[in-house]
């Protein structure tokens, strides 16, 4: 239909509104399709509106009960020898026992009037023909009443122009092409006059050009995919609204990603969490870094948040940990200190603590500096180099130790309050770390609010000794799907994750406690820039979802919206995908300069 442009990484529609021009030359009168042509529906079907009326009525089953109504609205419409339906028809035809058929038209209407969406590359050339002094009208086969079109055009500052519907007229498009012949008789302008825009291609197409009229067959190509699997009306207006930003948010782009998965993942799971936190009497949620970030960002567009203080923890399993260690247990923390070592050199060892790093002469003279890296043959001498350096290593703990203490105190949380840890998952490996540096100095009742938790005997035996909690758990997910959340974990936590790298230390400042990230991570701006992407367009869902809701007066399900991430990670197309290809060294603890590693090979 139109000619092709790339601009970045898509494929968009540069030319509609020359084409239209172009086509609309010999036409006095240009008509517009409405539904899917001039606007379109924020939903993924327009049956999907039955939904929202049935969730916001309390119906169970509306849709079907919706449908039923209608169809017998038509079969009335027959037996009077009539050609077209109307909604006080429809409704004439419901029936409810806690609700009249007034209340629920009356609320179906809204709910039309609330889920119309400008398209915005059609407006432009509707808005165009009307200053260029064009007769422009709209012509559409609906049930819907000609005063619905006015509201919806006046709600966007849109021109109000002669509406032609076929409710209102008892002719159609669709049949035999009859409303077309209506507007040429009640205009007085030909049938060849007459340039009709739409996008159904025989009730817009077909029937028009049969009664000889102009036809621009209208192709929305940029309609965002949909997941077949995905089924929820939470899920449904989630994917629709992404059709404001058709413009700005194009699919394979990180943006996208942010929008279709990180921002509804991210809203279902700070759902949950005020849910628990008001269960739990929790007045302090300490959302971790990287991992709560996102939820610090989506919470703001939160309309109805909740009694209880939220602060993004520049905090880490690596920082808590390194707070526990002393000169006493410090041969216990051994196998944490070398975890995931094999690959790294001796320097990258101490780099990803913090640690400033031996000389050099003393790495040569062990025979562990030049290329070398760890491996188990090697391990023992890494063991007796980072005994004889504890006092070296317990300096940079004490500072972090300093810095747990100081940045609790810093953001106003007092001995024994009631707080909580937010992570993504998967162990509790870092709530465990956090109640242990702050056991001696800072008692406090700690709860673990995951998304995920894993069913290994370390989690489970964890859980006996703290409280914790997780979203994605039994009996609404089986096993499988967790054992499939916890494989498929670097999708989540690249998802969850904040434009800094991870935080390796703290240390105390005159002023402040100041956070730092692994030195050898200096330059990596793909990441950062990527995940920034994926934050802007959570932000942008956020906004938009809660408004949506907002306007509606609806409640929502927040599992629902974790279904877009589960289907992402139950689909291994994901390791194939060029965005999450093109992340490299992710995971800061097992980074290793001389071996990049993808994200997709985690």
């Amino acid at each position: 239909m139109t000619d092709k442009i790339q601009a970045g990484g898509n494929m968009l529609d540069t030319d509609v509104l020359s084409h239209l021009i172009a086509s609309a030359q010999n036409a006095d009168i240009i008509s517009f399709d409405f539904f899917d042509t001039l606007f379109v529906r924020t939903v993924i079907d327009p049956e999907d509106v039955f939904d929202l009326v049935g969730q916001r009525a309390g119906i169970e089953g509306f849709r079907e009960i919706r449908r039923k109504a209608q169809s017998d609205a038509f079969a009335q419409m027959h037996s009077e020898g009539r050609k077209e339906i109307t909604m006080r028809g429809i409704y004439e035809k419901f029936s409810h026992d806690d609700m009249n058929s007034d209340q629920i038209m009356s609320l179906e209407y809204e709910m039309e009037l609330l889920v119309a969406l400008p398209n915005t590359e059609v407006v432009a050339a509707f808005e165009k023909f009307i200053s260029s002094g064009k007769k422009v009208i709209i012509t559409s086969d609906m049930y819907l009443p000609k005063s619905y079109f006015a509201d919806v055009l006046r709600a966007f500052d849109i021109p109000v122009v002669d509406i032609f519907v076929s409710s209102e007229v008892n002719c159609t498009k669709r049949d035999t092409g009859e409303l077309f012949s209506y507007i040429a008789q009640e205009t007085g302008v030909p049938l060849g006059r007459i340039l009709h825009i739409g996008d159904n291609p025989i009730s817009d197409v077909e029937r028009a050009a049969e009664k000889g009229l102009q036809v621009f067959h209208y192709r929305n190509d940029r309609v965002p995919p949909v997941l077949p699997t995905v089924k929820s009306t939470e899920y449904s207006v989630a994917r629709g609204l992404s059709k404001k930003h058709l413009e700005d948010i194009h699919s394979g782009t990180y943006q996208a990603l942010g929008y279709h998965y990180a921002g509804p993942a991210a809203i279902a799971f700070y759902e949950w969490l005020k849910k628990e936190a008001v269960a739990d009497g929790v007045s302090h949620m300490l959302l971790m870094a990287r991992d709560g970030y996102i939820i610090d960002q989506i919470r703001q567009f939160d309309p109805n948040p909740i009694d209880a203080t939220f602060t993004y923890f520049k905090g880490s399993r690596t920082v808590f940990t390194l707070a526990s260690i002393n000169e006493n247990n410090f041969l216990t923390f051994l196998p944490f200190l070398t975890s995931g070592a094999f690959g790294l050199t001796p320097a990258e060892l101490f780099t990803r603590i913090n640690v400033p790093v031996p000389e050099q002469k003393l790495l040569d003279d062990l025979g562990l500096g030049g290329d070398v890296t760890i491996t188990a043959d090697i391990l023992p001498r890494i063991h007796d180099l980072l005994i004889a350096l504890r006092w070296h290593i317990l300096r940079t703990c004490q500072e972090n130790s300093r810095g747990v203490f100081s940045t609790l105190v810093n953001i106003g949380i007092r001995p024994n309050d009631q707080v909580a840890i937010v992570d993504v998952g998967w162990n509790g490996t870092t709530q465990s770390a956090f109640e242990t540096a702050i056991a001696d100095c800072f008692p406090l009742d700690v709860t673990g609010y995951y998304l995920a938790l894993t069913e290994s005997e370390e989690c489970l035996a964890r859980q006996k000794k703290s409280y914790m909690k997780a979203m994605f758990a039994g009996p609404d997910y089986l096993s499988s799907d967790i054992k499939a959340m916890y494989n498929n974990r670097v999708v989540v936590e690249f998802l969850f994750s904040a434009p800094h790298h991870s935080i390796i230390s703290l240390q105390v400042s005159e002023r402040d406690v100041l956070s730092m990230a692994d030195s050898r991570r200096h330059g990596d701006s793909h990441l950062l820039l990527a995940v920034e992407q994926v934050i802007d367009g959570a932000r942008k869902f956020a906004s938009d979802f809660y408004s949506a809701m907002s306007d509606m007066k609806l409640p929502f399900n927040p599992k629902s919206l974790l279904a877009p991430l589960h289907s992402l990670i139950l689909d291994n197309h994901w390791k194939k995908d060029v965005l999450f290809e093109g992340i490299t060294d992710f995971d800061d603890w097992a980074l290793a300069r001389k071996k990049p590693r993808k994200l997709t090979h985690y």
